[in-house]
């Protein structure tokens, strides 16, 4: 018999770190790693190496949910939402003279994780039968985006836009900053807070976990 990809118990033991995948654990863990990371590419003069250290942390994880992924369509709407909130973000960015691709990346990158709480609640939560008729449904744990979704006539909706808004004053206030590396390094650490939970949050829909 042919054997599977992989045992799903023996991973799922593996990744069982509850504080490491939420929050604040999952800041930590991603802010460790990028500072390992960028302490490495100073060390060996090549601060490139963070993307490529990044890049080859990420493939082999994703590479074991793939087999798992059954909700592409949500992952799908997720994609277009955070493409609207990232040109859109770009545009409203340029009209205060900040043309910074950097800049545009933390706005899409905090747009992720509005859109897929979004996307899970109001809309996954709502049609699709794993929900609807299986009672496997998703909440908000947090407090206060709870509290913007439930209070809001759009819903999440209203989450998703206070995302990408909060991004965009972020980038306004440190684009203030006259030290150009500072500055970069505010930035990556804004676009990490979006970019690990809305990554994770992706993931763990589209995989149906």
């Amino acid at each position: 018999d042919a054997l599977p990809i992989y045992d799903y118990k023996v991973v799922r033991s593996v990744f069982d770190i509850v504080f490491a995948l939420h929050s604040p654990g999952i800041y930590i863990l991603t802010g460790g790693l990028f500072l390992l990371s960028l302490g490495l590419g100073v060390y060996f003069g090549r601060i490139d190496l963070v993307k490529f250290i990044g890049v080859g942390l990420w493939i082999p994880h994703f590479l074991l949910l793939v087999p798992m992924m059954q909700y592409l369509v949500y992952g799908i709407i997720v994609i277009v939402l955070v493409l609207l909130a990232y040109f859109g973000g770009k545009r409203i960015l340029e009209r205060f003279g900040i043309r910074d691709r950097l800049a545009a990346l933390v706005s899409g990158a905090h747009a992720i994780d509005g859109a897929a709480t979004f996307t899970v609640i109001d809309i996954f939560n709502k049609f699709e039968p794993a929900c609807t008729q299986l009672g496997k449904c998703y909440f908000e744990q947090h407090v206060l985006s709870s509290a913007i979704g439930e209070i809001s006539p759009l819903g999440y909706g209203l989450f998703f836009l206070v995302k990408a808004g909060f991004a965009i004053v972020a980038v306004k206030l440190i684009n203030g900053e006259e030290e150009q590396r500072l500055r970069i390094l505010a930035l990556l650490v804004v676009a990490i807070m979006g970019l690990a939970p809305g990554i994770r949050d992706i993931l763990r829909m589209v995989a149906g976990t």
